[in-house]
Parts: structure tokens; sequence; C-alpha cells
């Protein structure tokens, strides 16, 4: 346990083979934990901190500092929600570093220059730092830091610390705990060495129970591809995960017996736990660490996991120096430009990244696949983060150039780490779907292997993105294939998915330009269910009427071909129950449209709509709006005549030969749905027609008149003589090279003056009088008028 002390003030001065620039420490004890807040007032480079709960009675240690590098200190009372404090600092040049501590709790406050640096020792490679005496400080950056926040633009560079080797015996190399009556320059190690050695397994548990289980809480703050590594496979290849290790006497038997202890913790993923074991390893012989590479990687590694990146620096590079023929010396220097990367983030230059492209050029991943995929994706987010001139998102999928895509690809098959898998395969994908790549069958097949792998919330919010621009980019691909025509390519991308990337057809969009490519290419068969899904999820409007639509027409269709092939009746009955549904529904949905969207569909629409009078399909909607459509035409058209406006769209509905065929065979549509005043609707609608306006068309004149005819028929058996008068008397006025026109012009003239139109009957009288086709009926028309007259 570290004893409190009420203020510590180290003072750092350049001094040749010394640390050059000036370096001060504010300690500040607590005997209980606080809250503590920081923020960095730009404008007055002044480092602000609000101790939360706390009186200024609780801050002694603020009555002294260094005025060389603090301007001044300003204390403002905040009332019960505690204390304000404001360090003013000399000038721009001056840094600050705030870190907390516990056991006991304290805050120390690091000020500096900016071109600070660091002593090593050259007897053990390892960081110290000088200090002067009488001012030293047994407090140290431990393994219980909790937070180490830069409030300045940026850290100083690379740590040039070595450690003091715990067992030696020169005055020179002892710290001023363990000699507090020194009077010359001591040394000070950057991590303290435990109170006491541990003697006994109780003891090591005790220890082992106060620090935090699992991997160090600062790997989530570091960027994506900066993650602890697994080195497992270097000392026992991949095995099975071992059990818990127990704190044996062995254990505490040497300090290769704690090193080894200390790696199977670390192993677990247990690093702060490993952390104090390695730490009573360094109390009792750090030569072990000379002797052996794994157990210094892991110590550096632990000092990374829990934010110690000065530590951490140090002990990589004395790795790298101590060990040059280990395969972990090219892993250490990945890890001090990962460090350098860390700091780059945190003083928000990212800009900087583009210095570590060419170190980063210098390590050679000769025959390690998980190193080569290492070194490619920072590769990736380096290079990303260099060619922008904002500061892009850390977390964020950069976009890959070509050779960063090709050294990932290369990388892929033969890394070890999940996570390096992980991170790689996301690249890969996010390259494949980017908007300005074209679609490739075989992103289909990368990304199912992908969503199968890498699952739960480890792979997230990659995955989630990733699924959801999947499904764009397919989108997009159908959609602009089906509008250009290409509706095999369309189809046989979709069906080349694998059968999990095909629920792709749930989305509605999907969904509908499949559907719409199926039915085009003549297999309705395989767009009903299509169609069914994009009616399902489409919303209100014109999505969901087409949707419903052509699924009433496809699944009305399917039932007839079904029942014709002698199909299971439960499949018959069920796409006629389908096809039923399906037409109530559009009927609904087209009634919920606005008169501008209904506009549109009959124009785009027209031919469907008609087609569905002679379709296998049996619906209503399709031939009630052709009624609609073609008796909103004809009317508005005859307006026009008597000085109304036409609209734009009625000109796709004009009178010719076609229509009156269409016209007719829609009566009979309507007369088969058992629709009887639809049907005279329909025919009725011929009358807006004259046979001069069909031209050479013979069929549809004789059509014209046979229908019309048929109709005053029903009408006169309705007794609707005045209806049934007027076409007839049409009918025979109009028609051309008929030998029924006396007959209809004097059975009109029945009707009508049998309907109180004494004027009209007379007129269609003297016409039938005229005909010389029909002298029968010639006749009676001249016998009626005399006895009219």
């Amino acid at each position: 346990m570290l004893v409190a002390v009420g203020i510590m003030i180290t003072v750092m001065s350049a001094t040749q083979g010394l640390a050059a620039g000036i370096y001060t420490q504010l300690v500040l004890p607590f005997t209980t934990e606080r809250e503590v807040t920081q923020r960095y007032d730009k404008s007055a480079h002044a480092l602000v901190l609000t101790f939360h709960k706390t009186a200024p009675n609780e801050l002694p240690a603020l009555d002294q500092y260094d005025e060389r590098l603090i301007k001044r200190t300003i204390i403002k009372e905040l009332g019960p929600y505690g204390t304000e404090v404001k360090f003013i600092l000399r000038d721009r040049d001056v840094r600050a570093l705030v870190s907390t501590f516990k056991e006991p709790f304290r805050v120390a406050v690091d000020i500096y220059d900016a071109d600070f640096t660091e002593e090593r020792d050259p007897s053990t490679g390892m960081p110290v730092a000088s200090e002067s005496a009488g001012n030293a400080s047994p407090e140290s950056t431990t393994s219980n830091r909790s937070e180490s926040n830069v409030v300045s633009s940026e850290h100083p560079e690379a740590s040039k610390f070595k450690l003091v080797a715990p067992g030696s015996t020169d005055p020179s190399m002892l710290t001023t705990a363990a000699n507090p009556n020194a009077s010359g320059p001591g040394r000070k190690l950057l991590v303290a060495p435990p109170s006491q050695l541990f003697a006994t397994p109780e003891q090591l548990s005790a220890g082992m129970r106060q620090a935090q289980d699992g991997t160090g809480k600062a790997w989530r703050d570091f960027p994506p591809y900066i993650y602890a590594l697994k080195t497992a496979a270097y000392e026992e290849g991949l095995s099975r995960r071992p059990k818990l290790p127990t704190a044996q006497p062995q254990v505490l038997s040497s300090a290769e017996a704690m090193a080894d202890y200390a790696g199977k913790l670390f192993n677990m993923g247990h690093e702060a736990k490993a952390l104090v074991a390695y730490e009573q390893v360094l109390r009792r012989d750090h030569s072990v660490f000379d002797r052996d590479a794994l157990h210094l990687w892991r110590f550096a590694e632990a000092q990374l996991g829990q934010g110690n990146l000065t530590l951490a620096d140090g002990y990589f590079a004395a790795l790298v120096q101590k060990h040059p023929e280990s395969p972990l010396a090219d892993f250490a220097k990945l890890r001090k430009l990962d460090i350098a990367a860390i700091r780059y983030h945190e003083a928000e230059n990212v800009g900087a990244l583009k210095k570590l492209l060419v170190p980063l050029a210098t390590i050679k991943p000769h025959q390690n696949g998980e190193l080569a995929a290492q070194i490619a994706l920072r590769l990736a987010w380096w290079s990303a983060a260099s060619a922008t001139a904002k500061s892009p998102d850390a977390k964020a999928l950069p976009a890959l150039t070509g050779p960063v895509h090709a050294a990932l690809v290369a990388s892929y098959p033969v890394v070890e780490s999940s996570r390096t898998a992980f991170l790689t395969a996301s690249l890969l994908l996010s390259d494949m779907l980017n908007p300005n790549t074209a679609w490739q069958r075989s992103t289909g097949q990368f990304a199912e292997g992908y969503f199968k792998r890498f699952t739960g919330s480890g792979a997230e919010p990659y995955k989630s993105e990733l699924e959801q621009r999947f499904d764009a980019k397919l989108n997009a691909n159908l959609q602009s294939k089906i509008e250009s025509g290409k509706l095999v390519e369309a189809i046989d991308d979709f069906e080349s998915l694998p059968k999990s990337r095909q629920k792709v057809k749930q989305s509605t969009k999907i969904a509908w330009y499949l559907a719409e490519a199926y039915r085009k290419l003549g297999q309705s068969s395989k767009a009903i269910d299509l169609y069914a899904a994009a009616a399902k999820s489409s919303t209100e409007g014109p999505d969901r009427f087409k949707s419903s639509f052509w699924l009433a027409v496809t699944a009305g269709e399917g039932a007839e071909e079904a029942k014709q092939n002698g199909a299971d009746p439960s499949r018959i009955s069920s796409l006629a129950a389908l096809s039923r549904n399906a037409d109530k529904s559009a009927e609904q949905a087209w009634d919920r449209l606005s008169a501008e969207e209904k506009a549109k569909l009959t124009v785009a629409y027209k031919e469907p709509f008609e087609q569905t009078i002679k379709s296998p399909a049996k619906i209503r909607i399709g031939p009630k709006i052709v009624l609609n459509n073609w008796t909103d035409a004809l009317t508005t058209k005859k307006s026009t005549q008597n000085g109304g406006e036409n609209t734009d769209w009625t000109r796709n509905f004009s009178p010719s030969g076609s229509a009156v065929l269409m016209l007719a065979d829609l009566g009979k549509r309507f007369g088969q749905l058992g629709m009887a005043n639809e049907r005279k609707q329909a025919i009725s609608l011929l009358k807006y027609m004259t046979p001069k306006e069909f031209a050479d068309d013979a069929a549809a004149k004789k059509v014209w008149a046979s229908e019309l005819t048929s109709l005053a028929e029903d009408y006169r058996k309705a007794n609707q003589y005045l209806d049934a008068g007027r076409l007839l008397a049409q009918v025979g006025a109009d028609a051309e090279n008929i030998e029924g026109r006396a007959e209809a012009l004097y059975k009109g003239g029945l009707l009508l003056y049998r309907a109180g139109r004494r004027a009209e009957a007379i007129e269609s009288f003297k016409k039938a009088s005229e005909d010389g086709n029909n002298l029968f009926y010639s006749n009676l028309a001249k016998e009626r008028l005399s006895q009219l007259q």
C-alpha cells in the first residue's frame, strides 16, 4: 500500500546526460474516492480541474507550485458542488497530464516542457526518470492507474525510459523511497514495485483478488485495429483453454515460476492479474525478461491494456533491443507504432498518421501470416486517414486502395487471430459493397461466409452496417439491371446467392424488382411469393397498390394453370384465395390514392389494366379501373365538344376500332363476374363513339351496332323505354352499311313515342321511311308517320 503525502513537487531540469526540459508533479491525496473532471481552456492555455463534493481546505497541496511552469493557480469554490482549480500554464510550450490512482485515492498532475525527454538506464535498458534531491516521490504510474488524459494538443514523442533494476545496490540506482536520506540525485521506478514480496500463496491470492478480471479497459478506447494479441501459439500452440491457475507454494519458489504463473494468467485474458504477478518477477529478478522474450512481450502488452503507454513503449523497445531474433520483435515494432498512433488519435491529429507509413514499411512479415495481416490493417487505416483533410471516424471502416486491397486479400487466408480475420474480412466486404464497385456474384458467397462466421456483439457495429449495405447494394444492382432490361442477369445474380442471403427478397424493393423480372420473363409462378412479400411490407401508396394488383393477377393465373394441370386442390384453393384477397387489397389501396397518383397509374398501367379483361385471373380491380378510366375519358371528350377542357391523360383513351372490341370484352368480363350494372356501363360507353371513327374496321363497326342493340333490348326489358329508344335511334342513324338500319330506326321510334318523346319518335320514323334497304320497316315507318301527323 502506498503512503499518501500532502504534496509532491518534482522538478526535473535539463542537464547533460540526464533528462531535457523542466518537469513538475502535483499529487493531491484524499481519504475517500472523489469524482474529478477536467477540461482544457484553449484561450487561456489553462488546465481546469473540478473536484466534486470537495472543499478548498481539502486541497492544501495547491499552496505550492512550480512557477517556472505554472503562471497562476485560481481556486474557485462551487458551494455544495465542489471546487474548481484553474492552472494557467506559463506558455504554449507547456503540457499537462492528469492521472488518478487508488489505494489511497489521489490525483497526480504532471506538468512539463514540450521538449521534456526521459533518460534510459544504460545497464538494464529499462525506463527511469531523474529527480532532484529532497523532492523524490515514492508515487508512480502503476497498474493502479485508472485514467490518463492528455490536455495538450499533442503528446511528447515516444518514451525513452528504461527500468531500474530493483535489486541493484548502486546508490545512484536506488529510489528515494528506498533511500529517503539520499543527498544526491536519485532515480525512481516508473513502475513502483509492490510494497512487499508475496511470501505465501494466501498473500498472492489476496493481491490477485484486488486486480480486475479480464483484459485491460484501455483496449476499448483504442482504434479498432489495436487490440490484445494472443501469442499462446508461440509457446503452447493452439491448445484447449486452460483453467484459472491457483496460487500454489511452488509459484513463489522462484522468479521463473512466478513468471510462468503470470503467463498463464495472461493467456487466459486476465491482464491486470498477470501484471501483479509480473511486478513480483520484476522485484525478484528482472533478468527473467532478459532471457525470455515472451514474458517481456506479455508484460508490455499488459501495460498497454492498462493504458500505460509510456511504460508499454519502453518495454516493447527493450524487447526489440534484447531479443531481435524473436518473432515477437516484429510485433513489438508494430506495437511501438500503435502507441504513436494512439497518441495521434488522442491529440486529434490523425493527419500525422501518414508519418507511420514509412516505418511500417520496414517491418517485414516474412512467413508470418498474422503479422502480414496486422500490417495490412494498419496500412488500410493509416492510408485512409492521411488521404483526407478531414478527421475520419477512427471506428469506421476505411476505403481501400488497390495495394491495400491486394495485401488484405493475400493475408486473409493465413491469419491466426479471429479478431484479425474479422477486421480483414470486414474491410474486404466493405470494399466489395462500395457504391463505385461493380456487383460481383462472388460478393454473395463471401458475404455468406462472413455473416455465418462472425456473430454476436463482438462483430458489431460492422456486421449490422455491412448487412444493411449488402441489401442496399443488391437492391441497387437488381433495380439497375431490371430497369435497363437486363432481366436474365438480374435473375441470375439473385439465384446465385446462397439460400440464406436470398432472404433479402423480404425487402420491399428487392422483392418487387425480382417479382417484376420473373413476371416479365414469363415465370409468374416464381413471382407470386415475391409480390406477396412486397405487398405485405409496402407502405400505403402506389407501391402497395401495384404489389397487390400484380399479386392478384399472378396468383389468379397460377390458380387457373394449376387447375388445368390437375394440381392438388388445396394448392388451387390457396392460390385462388390469395388472388381474391389481393384483389380486395388492391381495390382498397386504389381508393386511398390521390387523384394525381391515379392519373399517373392510369397512363402507366393502361395496358396491364386492359389485359386483365381477358386474363385467366378473374379479378375485379383491373376491369373496374378500365371502366372508370374510359368513362372519364369519353365523357370528358364529349364535354369538350361543348366547351369543356380535355386533360392530357384522356388523350390516351380515344375512340377507335380496338376500343370498341375492348369495351365489348369488358362487358363480357363483368357478365362473368356477375356485375350486371358495370356490364351495362361498359357497353353504354359505345354510344360516345361513331362508326366513322373506326376507319375501315368493319368488325368493330359490326360489334358496335350489335352491342348497342343488345343493350337497348336489355333496357326495353327493364322498361327503360327512353334509353332503349335513343340507343336504337343512334344505331340506326350512325350505323354504316347494315341491313338492320331501318329496323333499328323504326323500333327506336316506337320506344321513344312510348316514352313520351313524340318529336324524337317522328324524327326516327322519318329516317326509317327513307331507308330503301329494308322496305318492310320503311313502309311501317311511313304508316306510323301518317298516324302521328
